[in-house]
């Protein structure tokens, strides 16, 4: 039967672009036009573990962004990876958004759509660097929080090695550190194919958060 498994992604700009950024001096917010968004590093690695659970325990992996509209591809290359479901939250109610409103809105946006067993995330945004949401996500939730996971496995196998050994229950939130060697599977087939398909019983699927 598997897990029910969602990974929570934040589009940042381009961190080798990170000089063009400016602030607004009105909104005090951040500009980016003209920068390429991509997938926060961090939360690729939230996207790795979650795939390598359910390649060896079974499930299925829902990817969720707060972002605008424009964040369309950065999902789509989050399906190209291997995860089954992509559900972008987009309201210009949410620009300017501090940590405490998105994980308020990323809790809300996951209620939707129903119980997950596991829910992964980065460690921190490379725009913002706090290390806020997760924890406040948990909070949310109602779930446990474990952060810097490096590994994980169930209890049966070896226990969640963190920057200590640790036990959480599921369900839980993990935040993901980076892997110590190794890349990626699937980045380079994601720069290369889009296999997002439709809502209609396709193998991929791709969700705006207007179908609530």
């Amino acid at each position: 039967m598997g897990y029910r498994i969602a990974v929570c992604v934040k589009p940042v700009p381009e961190p080798e672009q990170y000089d063009r950024i400016t602030i607004n001096p009105l909104t005090k917010t951040i500009v980016r036009e003209g920068i390429p968004m991509v997938i926060n590093p961090a939360d690729k690695h939230a996207i790795e573990a979650a795939l390598q659970v359910k390649e060896k325990y079974g499930g299925q992996v829902t990817v969720f962004s707060m972002a605008p509209l424009s964040a369309e591809g950065n999902l789509r290359e989050a399906l190209a990876m291997g995860a089954d479901e992509a559900v972008l939250l987009s309201d210009r109610a949410f620009a300017g958004a501090d940590t405490l409103a998105t994980s308020y809105t990323l809790a809300a946006g996951l209620g939707k759509y129903g119980v997950f067993d596991l829910v992964f995330t980065g460690t921190e945004s490379a725009d913002g660097a706090t290390s806020q949401v997760p924890a406040q996500l948990a909070e949310e939730l109602g779930m446990a929080h474990l952060w810097n996971v490096k590994e994980f496995a169930f209890e049966s196998e070896r226990v969640i090695p963190g920057q200590s050994q640790d036990r959480k229950r599921v369900p839980g939130v993990y935040s993901c550190a980076p892997r110590p060697a190794g890349g990626f599977p699937g980045i380079e087939q994601a720069a290369l194919y889009d296999h997002c398909g439709s809502n209609e019983g396709q193998e991929k699927t791709f969700l705006h958060s207007k179908q609530w």
